[in-house]
C-alpha cells in the first residue's frame, strides 16, 4: 500500500473503519453481558434472601409473642395500675389495710398472687379473703383459705371459691352459707350468678326462710323471682304441710308448687298423708290436687 495506489488506500481506510465498528460492538456486548450478570446475581440474591426472610419472620413472630408476654406488666405506664384496679377500685385501700400489700406476678402464666388480706370488687359485690390468685389471661380469681362475699344485702361464705369475671359466675365449695334478708342457704357446692341472682347447687342443700324450709340435692333458685327448680328427691316444709317429690318446682313468693314422681303430702293439722304421682299446690287458695293413683291415709284419734 502506498500513496500511488489510491485503491489500496481506500481499502485500508475502509477495513480500519470496520475494525473500529467491530471493536465498539464487542465493547457494547461486553457491557450488556456484565449488566445481565449483575441482574442475574441480584435475582439469585433475592431468591435466597426471600427464603431466609420467611424463616426469619417465623422466628421473629415467636420472639415477639414471648416478648409481649414477658413485657405485659411493663409495656405502659398504666398497666400496673390497671392490674391493681382489677382487684380494687381504690388504691387507698392499701393504706387502710383492705387491699393486699404482698403481691407477686408471674409473666409466664399471667398469674397475680395476693397475700396478706385481699378485697376484690366488681360493680355489685365485694369479696374479702386472706389470699387470692388472679389470672389476667382469662380474668378468673380463686381463693382456698375462706372468703366472704357481700352482694347487695346478700352475704356468702365458703372455704374455697372461684370467680369468672366474664360469665359473672361464682363457684363455692365446702361449708357454703348464703344469708339474705329473706332466707338462709347452707350446702357443700354452690354456683351463684351475680348478674341474674340465680343460685345453682349440687349436693345436700338446705334453704330456710320464715315461711318454709327446703331440702334438696340438686337444683337452682333465683333470689329475685323466688322461683326454685329442683331435681333429685326434694322436700318443702311449711307450717301447714310437708311436700316431697322426685322433682319439684316452687314459687317462694306465691307459695305455688308442682311436684312429680313419688309425691307425698303431709298435712300437719289434719294429720293426713296423701300420695300420688303428681301434685299441684296453689298457695293463696290453700288448694292442693294429687294425680296418678292417688290415695290418702288419715290418722284417726282414739
Amino acid at each position: 500500500i502506498n500513496d500511488y495506489n489510491t485503491f489500496s488506500m481506500d481499502l485500508f481506510i475502509d477495513a480500519s473503519t470496520r475494525l473500529q465498528e467491530a471493536a465498539a460492538m464487542f465493547i457494547d456486548t461486553e457491557i450488556d453481558i456484565i449488566a445481565m450478570k449483575a441482574r442475574l446475581q441480584n435475582l439469585e440474591n433475592f431468591y435466597f434472601s426471600q427464603q431466609s426472610l420467611d424463616a426469619l419472620n417465623v422466628r421473629m413472630s415467636q420472639l415477639e409473642t414471648s416478648l409481649n408476654n414477658s413485657k405485659l406488666a411493663f409495656q405502659s405506664s398504666t398497666t400496673l395500675l390497671d392490674m391493681i384496679n382489677t382487684v380494687s377500685n381504690n388504691l387507698n385501700q392499701v393504706l387502710s389495710g383492705n387491699l393486699s400489700v404482698n403481691l407477686t406476678y408471674n409473666t409466664d402464666n399471667k398469674m397475680v398472687n395476693f397475700r396478706g388480706g385481699v378485697t376484690l370488687t366488681d360493680k355489685t359485690f365485694k369479696l374479702t379473703t386472706p389470699t387470692l390468685d388472679y389470672n389476667l389471661a382469662d380474668k378468673t380469681a380463686t381463693y382456698n383459705e375462706g372468703g366472704v362475699i357481700v352482694d347487695k344485702g346478700t352475704t356468702l361464705t365458703s372455704k374455697r371459691g372461684h370467680y369468672n369475671s366474664n360469665t359473672k359466675i361464682f363457684t363455692f365449695k365446702e361449708n357454703v352459707k348464703l344469708i339474705s334478708k329473706e332466707h338462709t342457704l347452707e350446702g357443700d357446692t354452690l354456683m351463684y350468678n351475680t348478674e341474674n341472682k340465680t343460685t345453682f347447687f349440687n349436693g345436700p342443700t338446705k334453704i330456710k326462710s320464715k315461711k318454709e324450709t327446703l331440702i334438696s340435692s340438686k337444683g337452682e333458685y333465683n333470689t329475685q323471682t323466688g322461683i326454685m327448680v329442683l331435681k333429685g328427691r326434694s322436700q318443702i316444709e311449711t307450717p301447714e304441710m310437708i311436700l316431697s317429690g322426685d322433682t319439684l318446682n316452687f314459687n317462694k313468693k306465691t307459695q305455688d308448687g308442682d311436684a312429680r314422681g313419688n309425691v307425698e303430702i303431709v298435712l300437719r293439722k289434719e294429720k293426713v298423708t296423701i300420695k300420688g304421682k303428681r301434685c299441684i299446690h296453689i298457695g293463696k287458695k290453700h288448694y292442693t290436687k294429687v294425680y296418678g293413683n292417688a290415695f290418702m291415709v288419715a290418722l284417726l284419734d282414739k
